[in-house]
């Protein structure tokens, strides 16, 4: 990954990491969120990034920051 990019895939993944770590579903996730479960599967899938509202929104919910939830590393 180039510096000061990432990849849709990594966040899709930060996605299900934090939802499973937190014991949710994906229908739980989608209606904290009031998108579609689909909406869900693709951003885990790393086919879609959500849009920066959202991903505040992620972030707020499991009570991570921004910057923790981008600069993850396992």
């Amino acid at each position: 990954m180039r510096a000061g990019t990432i990849s849709s895939i990594f966040i899709g993944q930060r996605i299900k990491d934090l939802r499973k770590n937190n014991n949710e579903t994906i229908k739980d996730l989608s209606k904290v969120l009031n998108v579609s479960e689909a909406t869900i599967y693709s951003w885990e899938a790393g086919q879609r990034i959500p849009r920066l509202e959202l991903l505040v929104n992620i972030c707020n919910k499991y009570h991570v920051s921004l910057d923790s939830f981008v600069f993850y590393e396992n």
